[in-house]
């Protein structure tokens, strides 16, 4: 986990990235190891931060992107049942989990998902397989600080690849 911060903070050393990063992880919230990838990756960049507002892991995400000066949209579900009601800069209109998991990956470059577990189940698995469909980059953190990039294996001391460059209006 180590190696993965040092490579990850260097790159981001050499300059400002504007970014659009889109989160969804647990409801059960992150463990150390992951809150620590999220904030050092998200930390040298400026962008927008779009989560899916609801409790555990999203609630975690937004406090450290508010924390860091991110823009954050929300973009709730419909079924309030496990909503953060946390606020932003953007709030859209509620739409049902998947639709909603969609319209995150949509309006985004790079997905980070911080999930309970390597198993395929649940709202973050449907987010990752958006993002796999949609062409995006993406970034999977296990609560133990292994880390998936795209469809690449598991590797300890992982190269990170920056993000894609993008403007944000």
């Amino acid at each position: 986990m180590e190696q993965e911060m040092n490579n990850i903070l260097e790159a981001s050393k050499q300059h400002t990235m504007i970014v659009k990063f889109g989160f969804s992880g647990t409801r059960e919230g992150m463990s150390a190891n992951q809150k620590d990838f999220i904030f050092h990756l998200m930390q040298d960049k400026m962008g927008e931060f779009h989560h899916g507002d609801c409790i555990g892991a999203d609630a975690e995400a937004h406090d450290i992107a508010t924390m860091l000066g991110w823009k954050v949209c929300i973009h709730p579900p419909l079924d309030e049942s496990l909503r953060a009601y946390k606020t932003g800069a953007i709030q859209y209109a509620k739409a049902p989990y998947k639709v909603r998991n969609k319209n995150i990956v949509e309006k985004t470059a790079v997905l980070l998902a911080a999930p309970k577990a390597f198993d395929g189940r649940g709202g973050t698995w449907n987010t990752i397989e958006w993002a796999k469909r949609l062409k995006r980059q993406f970034y999977i953190i296990l609560p133990n600080g292994d880390i998936f990039h795209d469809d690449e294996p598991k590797v300890k001391g992982l190269q990170v690849k920056e993000p894609k460059i993008i403007q944000v209006n």
